[in-house]
């Protein structure tokens, strides 16, 4: 069986790995044009239908309302989980990528500050944390707010809402539909790595 994989930069789908995610193929009428751009992928562009006939989109980036009962509609155009800017080559993806926070619910329902949970990786603990590394949370207040609050981290004494990234991990696999648990296990890696890298520099 051959192995698919999504056309969308950076997206890691494929096949093979993710039994949850459809992959759709480019559409031959003007919605090709539009899955292209979608795709954020210089070598994408100017490519017809026939030269794109084995290339697929996969379920991740489509909205639920633009599918029919099973399959997806004729006017479905990709609009979810897609790169913010163009990449011309593999040299500049990291720089030009949009690296969006992760946000983890804990609740339903209106959230307070102690429906907050972070993630640490390892043994660290509170304290010994540095801002903006390897937590997560789902705070949804603005910026300003958001970094006053990463500042105060080191002054929290109470670790009942910290979990380790191990055990956040464990809870993506045990509660999400594979396709989600990819995601955001491809999501936490590449903002782990953005924050390793601005650490460095």
């Amino acid at each position: 069986m051959v192995n698919t994989s999504c056309a969308v930069f950076r997206c890691g789908s494929t096949s093979h790995k993710h039994k949850g995610v459809r992959f759709h193929q480019f559409p031959r009428d003007e919605r090709c044009l539009i899955w292209i751009q979608a795709c954020k992928r210089d070598d994408l562009k100017g490519k017809d239908a026939e030269q794109l006939r084995h290339m697929h989109i996969c379920s991740l980036h489509f909205e639920q309302r633009m599918y029919g009962k099973l399959l997806l509609k004729k006017s479905a155009v990709p609009t979810l989980n897609l790169p913010a800017t163009l990449t011309s080559d593999s040299s500049t993806q990291t720089e030009n990528y949009n690296y969006a926070p992760l946000q983890v619910c804990t609740s339903q329902g209106v959230q307070t500050d102690d429906e907050v949970f972070y993630v640490v990786s390892g043994t660290e603990t509170p304290a010994a944390l540095p801002i903006d590394q390897h937590y997560y949370h789902n705070d949804q207040r603005n910026d300003s707010a958001k970094d006053s609050h990463r500042s105060q981290m080191n002054v929290v004494e109470d670790n009942s809402n910290f979990i380790t990234m191990e055990q956040f991990l464990m809870g993506c696999d045990a509660f999400l539909p594979d396709g989600l648990n990819a995601l955001i296990k491809s999501h936490i890696t590449l903002s782990i790595e953005y924050n390793d890298s601005n650490l460095l520099s």
